[in-house]
């Protein structure tokens, strides 16, 4: 594509997570107006804050009325549960790029393994679906297995987590059980088997059923890190190539544009079962990367909004990123100081600009992730560290140890045919 992007306007839906997503489009559109939603009952200033600042980012706070301003001539959904959005403005013509439809794949548990997973002729773990937070405690008290558990749509309400003993989980239930209230016999918890092997993961972008080439694999501790690989679509290791070709009839059918990850879980028998699919920008190491390891970027996001396949441009081989967290950030505005010449390297969230100060807005611990990208693996750690060392923030916890786990996981998957 060789469209000059300058002359255009972008807007970007969001929910606070992805403002470096909208500061990187900045580099390149005329203009690029950024909103996160903040309404609700009694609204918050820290949500009408976020994005506010950024470099080249104008925060507006309705999103329907800059459309009908007029001159907005694609809209971003870098995130999901925004398919109603995205699907009824491409009805009316407005160029939008975004999960969609297919967002329901990761959303939706229940449907992901069994309608989407089992019918694409995927490999399926052990799950079990049960109804109400009774039966569930039932079923983990008379099974002494281990097991994954998970909420089928509600993440918010508790992230996914490993039973190994009912003592252990009881706690969790209770909390969950007060927190959900009257419906706690209603909710849908998802028990999965716990399955050996290693956990490599694809990062890549699908269009309209097709995956984007060059694209990237590699493996992530969960908050600890990640480290990928470059490489040509047709030579991802096959057990990663087996689970995206049998899952692209399913983006086609739903006329699929979005960012698209998946992690699984390779036993000895190299057999790979999906685990977790991410439908939209993986975060929050992958999209940090993603919006430096992809030079013509904003040329893919626009091409996927207007109907243009445009292959990324990726000149490094390996890319890498750890992501901090601070448990002042739950509470408080965090500051975040670093020097402006490592500013491209360092990615922050729910983030706003303040009197020349980046800040990140209360509610979320996770508050910036640094960023390397070499053609030499054994690079990205020493300037991960690097800039690491440099970046200031209260009470941040600077843990890189997880790198260290990835290189373990590296030297493991070279057994099962994953090269490095």
């Amino acid at each position: 594509m060789k469209k000059d992007l300058s002359k255009l306007n972008c807007l970007v839906y969001d929910y606070g997570l992805h403002t470096e997503i909208a500061v990187r489009l900045a580099r390149d559109f005329g203009s690029v107006k950024y909103y996160c939603h903040w309404e609700e009952a009694f609204a918050k200033s820290r949500l009408r804050r976020i994005g506010e600042g950024l470099e080249g980012v104008e925060r507006v706070q309705d999103f329907w009325m800059e459309l009908r301003k007029g001159g907005i001539d694609f809209v971003y959904f870098p995130d999901s549960l925004c398919a109603g959005m995205l699907e009824y403005l491409k009805s009316i013509g407005v160029p939008v790029a975004g999960p969609g439809y297919s967002e329901k794949f990761e959303q939706d548990r229940v449907f992901g393994r069994f309608d989407v997973q089992k019918d694409a002729g995927l490999p399926v773990q052990k799950t079990i679906v049960i109804k109400g937070v009774t039966a569930t405690r039932e079923f983990l008290q008379t099974n002494k297995s281990e097991f994954f558990v998970k909420l089928n749509t509600s993440r918010g309400d508790r992230e996914s987590f490993k039973h190994v003993d009912y003592l252990q989980t009881e706690p969790i239930l209770d909390k969950l059980a007060f927190d959900l209230g009257p419906w706690k016999e209603e909710e849908e918890f998802i028990i999965e088997e716990v399955l050996p092997g290693i956990e490599p993961g694809f990062d890549g972008i699908v269009y309209k059923g097709e995956y984007l080439s060059p694209t990237m694999y590699g493996y992530e501790v969960k908050g600890g890190g990640f480290i990928g690989r470059v490489c040509k679509y047709e030579d991802t290791p096959k057990p990663l190539k087996v689970v995206c070709d049998k899952l692209s009839p399913y983006f086609k059918e739903n006329d699929t544009r979005s960012f698209f990850s998946s992690e699984i879980k390779l036993d000895k028998n190299k057999v790979p079962y999906l685990i977790d699919p991410t439908v939209r920008h993986p975060g929050p190491v992958g999209f940090s990367i993603q919006t430096e390891l992809i030079e013509n970027f904003s040329h893919v996001v626009y091409g996927m909004a207007i109907g243009e396949k445009v292959n990324p441009v990726m000149r490094f081989k390996y890319a890498g990123g750890v992501s901090y967290n601070s448990e002042e950030a739950r509470d408080n505005w965090m500051r975040i100081k670093f020097p402006p010449e490592i500013r491209r390297w360092v990615k922050l969230r729910m983030a706003a600009r303040i009197n020349g100060n980046y800040y990140a807005a209360p509610g979320f611990d996770n508050i910036v992730t640094v960023i390397a990208l070499s053609n030499f693996i054994g690079d990205i750690p020493r300037m991960i560290e690097e800039r690491t060392d440099a970046i200031q923030a209260q009470s941040i916890d600077k843990d890189m140890s997880g790198l260290n786990h990835i290189t373990e996981q590296i030297e493991e998957g070279r057994k099962f045919g994953i090269d490095f």
